[in-house]
């Protein structure tokens, strides 16, 4: 659990020995570094087709379990819609059929929870036709 904790060994002795209690030691437990990534149901596309951006949060390593809370998905460099929440797998999906002809850059941004850092994931390039 992160914060910090106050460490100490009891012996409880034997025959030959008499009980004991070690000094307290103080341990810091961190966050957990996270990781981010982001991909496309198809890097490129037509207009007005649907196309799925998921991103999934991971543990680094030492780090281990899996994320909770929520993700900011980015397109262009600006937020779109609200953040939305990870699945028990640590995964989040946004679905549109709205982009416009070109180049889109895609980011996803992990917002944290109680045992994880935040991080945001390298930007990937969705194509529309």
């Amino acid at each position: 659990m992160v914060g910090a904790h106050t460490v100490s060994a009891v012996y409880a002795g034997s025959v030959n020995y008499r009980p004991s209690t070690s000094a307290d030691v103080n341990q810091a437990v961190h966050k957990a570094a996270s990781r981010t990534v982001v991909v496309s149901s198809a890097p490129t596309s037509i207009r007005q087709a649907t196309v799925v951006f998921t991103a999934t949060v991971t543990a680094r390593a030492p780090g281990a379990g899996t994320p909770t809370g929520a993700v900011q998905f980015q397109l262009d460099g600006v937020n779109t819609g609200l953040a939305m929440s990870l699945n028990p797998s640590g995964q989040a999906a946004y679905a549109t059929n709205l982009l416009a002809d070109g180049r889109h850059t895609i980011k996803v941004v992990y917002l944290g929870d109680g045992s994880f850092t935040t991080s945001t994931s390298g930007a990937i390039t969705q194509r529309v036709r």
